[in-house]
This record gives structure tokens, sequence and C-alpha cells, in this order.
């Protein structure tokens, strides 16, 4: 398939470092730029059962590691941009147990640190992409 597409999509395990070692490895047998999609990371959140491999203890620390990760990404080169996972909070499907994290709170009010984290992340993003 890969002389017929242009990149990648690949979800990534929610977890909050970059696996540079993984997609470096990708990137090398299929030497097609990467979008990371339908990505988040999970944190503790008042009463949701949130599951997830390993979560942030909240939306700062997530807000945090999110930014972190994507810097870390976009860094390689070949990464050419990721999205988070949910907008608003939703159940897990298929009858499992608890909540898919959006990346707003109750009524779209912003996730503390994660929201600033995200808009901070932005702004990065638009003052190192070249303008074309």
């Amino acid at each position: 398939m890969l002389p017929y597409v242009e990149a990648l999509a690949i979800q990534p395990a929610f977890e909050a470092e970059f696996p540079k070692d993984r997609f470096d490895q990708i990137h090398s047998v299929s030497g097609k730029p990467i979008l990371i999609c339908d990505f988040a990371i999970r944190f503790k959140d008042r009463d949701k059962d949130i599951s997830s491999w390993k979560f942030e203890p909240d939306s700062i620390a997530a807000g945090k590691a999110y930014d972190q990760y994507l810097r870390d990404a976009l860094a390689t080169g070949y990464v050419i941009g990721s999205f988070w996972c949910n907008p608003v909070d939703t159940s897990k499907g298929f009858d499992k147990p608890g909540v898919k994290q959006g990346f707003f709170g109750d009524g779209l009010s912003p996730r503390p640190g994660l929201h600033k984290s995200v808009l901070d992340l932005n702004r990065h993003i638009s003052q190192t992409t070249p303008n074309r």
C-alpha cells in the first residue's frame, strides 16, 4: 500500500511519554509522514470511571504531558500533526464501563491546565511552522 498513501495515521496508546523509538521504526520502514490520531492523555477526573494503562493525576498534569508529547513528536520532522480523541466526555461504547474524556469539561468548559497547555502548544506550532 505504501506507494499509494501520502501519510500514515497512527493511534498510539494513551501514555504520557512520546514513544520515539517506535515511531522512528515505523517512519524508517514507511518513509511516510505520520499523523497522530484519536489520541489523548487520560487523567483522574473527580468520580468518573477513567480506565487507562496509566493516567495523570489531574488535567493540569495531563496538559503538561500532552504539550511535551506533541513537542517531542513534532521535533522528529516526520510527525505532521495530532488531534485529541474526544471533544467532550462520552461513554466508552461497546457496553464497556467508564468514560472517554473529552478535551472540554462539563458544558464545554475549559479543563484546568489542559486547555492552557494546548493553547500554548498551538501558539508554538504557529510560530515554528513555515508559511506556505
